[in-house]
């Protein structure tokens, strides 16, 4: 499962499930509006976290980044990347 805050479920065509992600709905089309310092998702729920063009946008981007880490699945498991792009 995938997690970002984007729409780029192309370049993830392989993926069983993609979640986007953002804070507003009236300029994307979100699967969930939440913020990054406050994701809704269990601990260790997903595969693969994509962050672009996030961290300078949110006021505590450490925080951020906890929260992306503590949804993904552990680094070391099959599967488990984190890619954050700025």
């Amino acid at each position: 499962m995938i997690l970002n805050s984007q729409d780029f479920s192309s370049f993830f065509a392989s993926a069983r499930k993609y979640v986007g992600t953002d804070y507003l709905s009236d300029r994307s089309r979100p699967d969930v509006i939440c913020c990054a310092l406050r994701l809704p998702f269990a601990d260790r729920s997903f595969h693969t976290v994509v962050s672009t063009e996030i961290l300078e946008h949110v006021p505590n981007p450490l925080q951020a980044l906890c929260e992306m880490r503590r949804v993904l699945k552990a680094l070391r498991a099959p599967g488990g990347k984190r890619l954050p792009v700025h």
